[in-house]
């Protein structure tokens, strides 16, 4: 008869005779399996059996990449977000090219929205400005404003927004208009109106490509319903980057860390923390260094590409290997090795300079690449000689390059000879890299005051004309040639004879003339006969601190006459433009749907986006105290709201 273990506690020994007088068998097997636990775990030797976790991911890469730390880590929360909201366009007074239509579902939202911001507040001397009337006015337009925050963007960071009419209003064009204050959420907008919480928001002059190309009168007014704020996304909360172990261990996590920290430190006294923090077994935290707030993605291919070990010449001999690896028929991988050997440091200089002459293009590119990040000026050398080169795209890669070598007279010489070059593209090219620089032979002014940031006016010095038009990050207009004027004899009207020009004989002044939608009087002005003063004159606003005469117009408006008067032969120089990819891109995003929530963190996560590429962010605007001058061009930042466009709206009623 099977006798049972008596019980120390009441509630164990009910227990243990219900299983004993129900199912004797099982109290026997229990009995067998205690004795052997007691056996083998208590006072013995044998092994102890452990729960280990399953084994996690394996790296599965190239060989030549095991040791660093992209084969031990994973990377996760390191794409383009979509983030959106509805805003307000307002146009110039007397335009009528708004809208008072309102969706039932968003009035009493968007009344709300404005009182927040302060609009019809006396404390903030817009009592005059009742949300109600602006919401009436025909001069407004009610959008959706959305763009595509960059991954791993630092506050402060700036990223283009697409803003469009609402549909079913009445808008028919949002030209020199300007978006006010709007607060931008992740995921697209939809009509629930539930809160969401802001992680940027959104302000700025909007512009419209004036090089469309619709044809039909329907294309036409949906094109002009649609509208692009270069740089007017502000990120308003740094976005980390996240590295997921590919195995759990926490000693391994902080070894990851330290080597982090000890290749890309924070090198400004504001940055409080370490590049890299140890969170947990499984996750590290990624904090962007302030030098690579524009590029966080060229930071983390670095990283992931960063050897673990290091010293006793480790460097020199794995930077052989890499060499020896890419001389194989494997060129698609110069740019992995390019950029492990720029994670080494200069230690592995030595190595590398014996392939800046290599036969082989994919081999001496991908040096002269790792070369041009390590400021080798042995390198400036070679990149100049291949600024030579008869090959066009050869000369373009040398163009970027060479604007990795700020601090080289060498680099700075070449780039200015190829802002000459007879390729439009190597102009370009060396154009950008002088302008990333800050290289002298680029005169930057900037067009607007403190409370209203219009575009950046860059004189390339250059023996050949070009008008050059970005659109891509904050807006530039550029000049090849201080000396690129207009045409002789040549007179020109445009938008109905509200803008008109008169050029006289070669080294005279010219006559300009513009007239407000408004203004009964127009106002007139005589310049030097330069793109560049036109450039100027047009954007520039009259202040006591800027007494020289201006029209006030928008980038786009700017824009829009240079263009027309290239097109009429009035501008003597060829004209590109920097096209904006925004559109398709958030269009993209949209039809992802909503974001999804990470469980673990309670944070949005959109899925990745491939092959979105994410525009240069400018450096933040500082302005001259000095002013600017039609001779002497600088200074501007961005603007909340302007309110003098709606002051000829009808006064409030008591």
């Amino acid at each position: 008869m099977t006798q049972c273990i008596p019980s120390r506690t009441r509630r164990e020994n009910a227990g243990g005779s219900w299983l004993c007088g129900r199912f004797p068998h099982v109290a026997a097997a229990a009995l067998s399996l205690s004795l052997a636990l007691l056996m083998t775990g208590c006072g013995s030797d044998g092994p102890k059996r452990v729960n280990s976790p399953p084994p996690g991911q394996t790296f599965t890469g190239e060989s030549y990449l095991h040791g660093t730390v992209g084969s031990m880590t994973s990377l996760r929360s390191f794409e383009p977000v979509l983030v959106s909201g509805y805003g307000i366009v307002v146009m110039p007074a007397g335009s009528g090219t708004g809208s008072s239509d309102v969706p039932a579902y968003l009035r009493t939202w968007m009344l709300n929205e404005m009182r927040k911001k302060g609009l019809g507040s006396a404390q903030f001397g817009t009592e005059e400005l009742s949300p109600r009337r602006v919401l009436d006015s025909k001069d407004t337009a009610l959008v959706y404003a959305e763009g595509l925050m960059p991954p791993g963007a630092t506050a402060g960071t700036t990223f283009p927004i697409l803003v469009t009419a609402v549909e079913n209003t009445q808008t028919t064009s949002l030209e020199n208009g300007s978006l006010w204050t709007v607060d931008l959420a992740i995921g697209p907008v939809d009509q629930s109106l539930q809160f969401r919480r802001p992680v940027a928001e959104a302000r700025g002059a909007v512009f419209i490509n004036p090089f469309d190309d619709k044809v039909t009168e329907k294309e036409r007014l949906s094109f002009q319903r649609q509208a692009v704020v270069l740089a007017g996304g502000v990120v308003s909360k740094d976005r980390p980057i996240e590295l997921n172990l590919n195995q759990p261990d926490y000693p391994k996590a902080r070894m990851i860390a330290d080597r982090i920290n000890e290749r890309y430190p924070h090198e400004k006294a504001t940055e409080f923390f370490n590049t890299a923090v140890a969170k947990t077994d499984m996750l590290i935290r990624i904090n962007v260094p302030a030098r690579f707030a524009t590029d966080p993605a060229k930071l983390m291919r670095l990283i992931g590409r960063t050897y673990i070990r290091r010293g006793d010449n480790y460097e020199q001999e794995q930077a052989r290997r890499l060499g020896d690896y890419i001389l194989l028929p494997r060129p698609d991988q110069a740019r992995d090795v390019s950029e492990a050997w720029q994670a080494m440091g200069k230690l592995v200089l030595p190595v590398i300079r014996e392939y800046y002459r290599h036969e082989k293009v994919h081999m001496r590119m991908a040096s002269l690449e790792a070369g041009a990040w390590l400021q080798d000026e042995v390198a400036a050398a070679e990149l100049q000689r291949l600024s030579l080169d008869l090959n066009v795209e050869a000369r373009i890669k040398a163009a970027e390059l060479l604007g990795r070598l700020p601090r080289s007279t060498r680099a700075s010489r070449a780039l200015q000879a190829l802002a000459d070059d007879p390729e439009t593209r190597v102009r370009i090219a060396a154009y950008e890299s002088l302008a990333t620089m800050g290289d002298p032979s680029v005169h930057r002014t900037v067009v607007g005051d403190e409370s209203s940031f219009k575009y950046f006016l860059d004189v390339v010095k250059s023996r050949n004309p070009l008008i050059y038009v970005s659109q891509r990050d904050v807006p530039r207009l550029v000049i090849f040639s201080s000396d690129t004027g207009f045409a002789e004899q040549a007179r020109i009207a445009l938008w109905d004879g509200r803008f008109r020009m008169l050029v006289g004989e070669a080294d005279e002044t010219v006559s300009v003339f513009y007239q407000g939608i408004n203004d009964i009087k127009g106002q007139s002005a005589q310049i030097a006969p330069t793109v560049a003063n036109l450039a100027l004159i047009m954007g520039h606003r009259t202040t006591a601190e800027r007494p020289f005469p201006g029209f006030d117009l928008s980038y786009g408006t700017v824009v829009n006459a240079l263009f027309n008067l290239q097109k009429q032969k009035v501008v003597l120089s060829e004209m590109q433009v920097a096209r904006n990819p925004l559109a398709d891109a958030v269009d993209m995003f949209r039809k992802k749907g909503p974001p999804d929530v990470r469980p673990e963190t309670g944070e949005d996560e959109l899925p990745a986006a491939a092959g979105v590429v994410q525009p240069r962010q400018p450096q933040p605007v500082s302005i001259d105290p000095d002013g600017a001058t039609p001779t002497d061009l600088r200074g501007g930042s961005q603007p909340n709201f302007d309110t003098s466009s709606l002051e000829d709206l009808p006064p409030r009623k008591r």
